[in-house]
């Protein structure tokens, strides 16, 4: 997390998408360590809105995604 941390630093929170199409561990990934910790940190390190826009609204705006 604390890489992730600095690329947001470097290149701006707007520049990264977060993917998920390739897991560690199988369905598991996001529940289990490393995984568990990675995303712990980053949720507290990063205020709500930030956090928000690095697993969401990215995403949305790059794919140009409607609801």
């Amino acid at each position: 997390a604390s890489k992730t941390l600095e690329i947001i630093e470097a290149g701006g929170l707007e520049k990264i998408l977060f993917g998920t199409d390739s897991p560690l561990n199988g369905e598991n990934s996001y529940t289990k360590s490393p995984n568990k910790e990675y995303f712990t940190l980053l949720n507290y390190k990063l205020s709500k809105s930030d956090y928000n826009q690095l697993m969401n609204t990215n995403s949305i705006s790059f794919f140009d995604i409607y609801y």
